[in-house]
């Protein structure tokens, strides 16, 4: 954990993420580096400051923590690794934190649509160039990634939605996330 803080108190950038999609936070899960995570979801997210940023640098930050917890080239996103690892309860707790960051990167993304409708702006939806961190995105809107928006499409085809509440394995962090949104935000639409 010095180590980590060190690095970022001289200016590296803790946020880059390999080919396979991992960066500190998937490591860190997968080693099983419950400190690590949580100073690192704090230093980089940290819900507790929301009303105190301005708007689109909080905006930024969640999208930028949003591709930190994205699934990765075996569609694992940090709680699917420590818990594959059996690392229950930082499994949990990241498991938490996805939900969160998820959410709130869905609910900036229904308040940017709501804007450009009130403006009239909207130009149509497109999708990136294919790679699963791509975006689904109006112009002048908060983009989400496409991995989130085909979930959250499937939970609405899905009557049972996904019976994962507790399984970690490749694609459940993904299918948590997005049956989170769709139960606590879409269905009460």
């Amino acid at each position: 954990l010095r180590q980590i803080a060190w690095l970022k108190s001289i200016g590296v950038n803790t946020t880059l993420v390999n080919s396979n999609g991992h960066g500190v936070l998937h490591k860190a899960a997968q080693r099983g580096k419950e400190d690590v995570c949580r100073w690192f979801v704090a230093n980089h997210y940290n819900p507790s400051v929301a009303g105190t940023c301005k708007y689109n640098f909080r905006v930024q930050r969640v999208h930028e923590m949003l591709k930190l917890m994205s699934p990765d080239a075996e569609n694992c996103c940090p709680s699917d690794l420590a818990g594959i690892e059996g690392c229950m309860d930082l499994a949990q707790w990241l498991v938490r934190q996805e939900r969160q960051v998820a959410t709130e990167a869905y609910e900036n993304y229904l308040k940017s649509q709501s804007a450009i409708e009130v403006s009239g702006n909207g130009s149509g939806n497109g999708n990136g160039n294919g790679n699963g961190n791509n975006v689904a995105t109006n112009s002048e809107s908060y983009h989400l990634p496409t991995w989130l928006v085909a979930g959250i499409d499937d939970c609405r085809h899905v009557a049972n939605r996904y019976g994962l509440r507790g399984k970690y394995e490749m694609g459940a962090g993904r299918k948590k996330m997005c049956s989170y949104i769709y139960e606590n935000i879409l269905s009460k639409r």
